[in-house]
């Protein structure tokens, strides 16, 4: 009898976000079974990612309730609620109350992983599955032959502050560097300058992606709060160079495989990299059997699975 999932498709999910369901779904077991009707399912699986209830704060209200109809679920937990959120208690319970709550990373800065900004939240009594999430090795895989590296770095991000895009960009320009920004038509808070090498792109499909990795020496994958996991793996997966924060939460699945850069000093760090021309070659079938969806999902289900026995 096979287990029955009620895995419904949040419209607060990223691009980024959905590539994560598509993946869990696509490679799931045989005994696991998706259905569309909440009350014939064994569990349910909650994307949470961090938006408050009443719009407010985020001008959006969540799809996703607090005080879930279901006994049994568990929580995907993409990224944290803003800090300034009115909702503590009732997150609280939620997380508390769920089977499972499956995260890339329990950190909830990266400075130090023992404060919290949310004195009210009890992260101490919720059963936590943390994991790398993965990425698709029919989408993302080294072009063969090799393809030219074309643009010297490729960054993606909407939030100048939290995504050090101008940090990028000042990089590159003391490097003569080209820059490519993926969602760069929906960012104007980032000062171009009239630098001639930086280029802005917006929303592209996977397969668009790929051919972008592919052409792209190096990958900044920044955030100042979690969220850009996927782009280090699909750039691994592609043949292009990740460069990564220093914080715990990418120490702890990336440690081997990426560049890593102090945030402080963000600019002369990249500038050194750039410079030297330092890359990671990391072989594809590595890769496939640490960090593809076809390992990392089957593993995700086991643990939802045995939530519910």
């Amino acid at each position: 009898m096979p287990i029955r999932v009620y895995y419904p498709v949040s419209k607060q999910l990223s691009i980024a976000m959905r590539r994560i369901r598509d993946g869990l779904v696509k490679y799931k077991p045989s005994d696991v079974e998706i259905v569309n009707d909440p009350r014939k399912a064994d569990i349910h699986v909650l994307d949470y990612v961090g938006q408050d209830t009443n719009g407010l704060l985020n001008g959006c209200l969540i799809d996703i309730p607090l005080k879930p109809m279901c006994r049994k679920y568990v929580v995907i937990y993409h990224c944290h609620p803003p800090v300034l959120c009115s909702f503590e208690e009732e997150l609280s319970k939620m997380l508390e109350n769920a089977l499972l709550v499956i995260t890339h990373t329990r950190y909830l800065t990266f400075y130090s992983p023992d404060w919290s900004p949310f004195p009210k939240i009890r992260f101490d009594r919720i059963n936590w599955f943390v994991t790398p999430w993965g990425f698709d090795p029919d989408i993302f895989y080294p072009s063969n032959p090799p393809l030219p590296k074309l643009i010297d770095v490729l960054t993606f991000g909407l939030v100048d502050e939290s995504e050090r895009l101008s940090d990028i960009l000042e990089a590159c320009k003391l490097t003569k560097k080209t820059l490519l920004h993926l969602c760069g038509y929906s960012c104007d808070s980032i000062k171009i300058n009239g630098y001639e090498k930086y280029i802005k792109c917006g929303y592209v499909d996977d397969n668009t992606l790929r051919f972008l990795y592919w052409v792209s020496k190096y990958t900044c994958a920044f955030r100042m709060h979690i969220g850009f996991e996927l782009p280090v793996l699909e750039a691994l997966a592609c043949g292009s160079t990740p460069i990564v924060l220093d914080f715990p939460c990418y120490r702890e699945h990336f440690n081997d495989v990426v560049l890593f850069v102090k945030p402080d000093n963000l600019v002369d760090e990249l500038v050194k990299i750039l410079n030297s021309g330092k890359v990671i070659h990391v072989d594809f079938d590595f890769m496939r059997k640490r960090f593809s969806w076809e390992i990392i999902a089957p593993r995700i289900w086991r643990r939802i699975i045995e939530s519910i026995k």
